[in-house]
């Protein structure tokens, strides 16, 4: 038998070993069996080449890998029973997803339910699962911190979004850290390892702008969801690096190394469709919740403002003419000063925007509803952060302070009333925030801002409202005597 040379053994286990042949037992014998197959056909009178392409036409890569994967599952049983859930629950999963998001965007009940299930289901079985099915099947200890990070950042991803779309506590958190392991972690591994497995420069070029782009778009999603600066912008570049560049890119390179397409690349080409039309409608569904929030607050505080100051407008009149006038009249002016300045920063903000102020403002009450650019965040933060003194909401914090100081010099330290004023009235930021500005207006959008301003102006009236009453009774009283 004709016997081969040591560079064709090195040939053959090359092959192999693309393959990805990790069970040690079962290369040796692939690599034994392809030698013997060979030498066969080398007896033919073939020679090694023609001999080595025959047979990688017979066997082939993907062969090989079925070979090592139906090895597995006869000799292990936890690779079997994972392989089986990694199919299971990915399958349900996804149609639990699918389904749930059409519900979702009609507005259909039992979206919530199908969506939070199909979550769980994504995060505590098929994450795990797929896993441990590519560490058994790589077992390449250099990859476990790719694995277990694109494990941890799509679990706090994935569980951020069902937190977010459920309005759910800590879904900012978990969506932070998710997606921050994903972009900071996994794909500069994921970009170094597809980088070093090929060695074609066009393969690299196509490989970093799809994980480049993915990064941003990531970036960009979690700017979104947290309604932070240019998310929309960085929605926009990875998009396009995503969906315009890397998969026509993909796909030239497909079609030149393989005759045919493969069903591998039409499942690659339909998740990441998938992805980018799913993510991008829930990003555009919380923004909608969150903006919806933001509008239903700015009505309710308006209905009762109005209620607090023709509460406090009606007392004012009932008792003019009395020993307290002078003192009503002093609480009053104190009040207009701070609520005209907040009006006259409301103002400010809708005409830098150019709004139509005449059209927005009915009866001195600003329509939300009217606003037409209703998430600009641009000009409310250069108004309340840039402005004088480097920033009007201190000038606005200072503001506040001195109103608080005045209301309670005039109940003379009443002790519950004196609490009442400061808790209407406070001031104070939390530990882990400098400022009460930034604490107040934090990534301000327009409606936000307007908003929490209203916020403001009413619990100044429920201050006044306390001191109106205050004065009322401690005249009555010393009247009595």
């Amino acid at each position: 038998m004709q016997e081969l040379t040591k560079d064709n053994v090195r040939a053959i286990t090359e092959t192999i070993d693309r393959a990805e042949i990790t069970f040690s037992h079962l290369r040796e014998d692939l690599i034994d069996h392809v030698c013997c197959e060979i030498e066969t056909q080398l007896e033919k009178g073939l020679d090694f080449n023609k001999a080595f392409e025959k047979i990688k036409k017979n066997f082939g890569i993907k062969s090989l890998q079925q070979v090592q994967e139906k090895t597995l599952l006869l000799i292990d049983k936890n690779y079997c029973a994972m392989k089986k859930t990694m199919k299971v629950s990915g399958i349900i999963s996804t149609i639990l997803l699918m389904v749930g998001s059409l519900f979702k965007i009609q507005h259909w009940p039992g979206a919530g339910a199908m969506l939070t299930l199909g979550f769980f289901i994504l995060c505590f079985l098929f994450l795990p699962s797929a896993n441990y099915i590519m560490h058994k099947q790589k077992k390449d200890r250099s990859l476990i911190l790719l694995f277990l990070s694109v494990f941890l950042g799509s679990f706090g991803y994935f569980l951020g979004i069902l937190f977010k779309v459920q309005h759910w506590p800590g879904g900012a958190p978990l969506l932070t850290i998710g997606i921050g392991l994903l972009c900071l972690l996994f794909f500069p591994l994921l970009l170094r390892y597809l980088v070093k497995k090929t060695e074609s420069g066009y393969e690299k070029a196509v490989y970093t702008i799809g994980v480049l782009s993915g990064m941003v778009y990531m970036i960009g999603f979690l700017f979104k969801m947290m309604h932070w600066p240019i998310a929309s912008l960085l929605l926009l570049i990875g998009s396009i690096g995503v969906a315009v560049i890397f998969i026509p890119l993909y796909t030239v390179f497909k079609y030149k190394k393989a005759k045919s397409i493969e069903a591998s690349y039409i499942y690659i080409i339909a998740a990441v469709t998938w992805f980018l039309v799913f993510s991008m409608l829930i990003s555009v569904n919380v923004s909608r919740d969150i903006l919806r929030e933001f509008i239903d607050s700015e009505q309710k505080t308006q209905i009762t403002l109005k209620y607090i100051k023709q509460k406090n407008d009606a007392l004012y009149t009932l008792n003019q003419g009395t020993d307290a006038e002078l003192l009503l009249q002093k609480t009053k002016t104190i009040s207009s000063d701070l609520n005209n300045y907040i009006n006259n920063l409301k103002i400010e903000i809708l005409t830098t925007l150019g709004e139509n102020v005449d059209n927005i403002v009915e009866n001195n009450t600003i329509n939300i509803t009217k606003i037409e650019n209703k998430v600009n965040w641009e000009v409310p933060m250069d108004i309340l952060f840039k402005g004088k003194n480097y920033g009007i909401e201190i000038e606005l914090e200072k503001k506040i302070d001195t109103t608080r100081e005045q209301f309670i010099q005039l109940v003379n330290e009443d002790l519950e009333t004196v609490q009442l004023i400061q808790n209407c009235l406070n001031t104070n930021a939390p530990e882990w925030i400098n400022s009460w500005g930034w604490y107040c207006f934090s990534n301000p959008t327009t409606v936000s801002s307007i908003n929490m301003l209203t916020v403001i102006q009413r619990n100044l009236l429920l201050a006044e409202n306390a001191v109106i009453n205050y004065i009322i009774h401690n005249n009555t009283e010393n009247h009595e005597k």
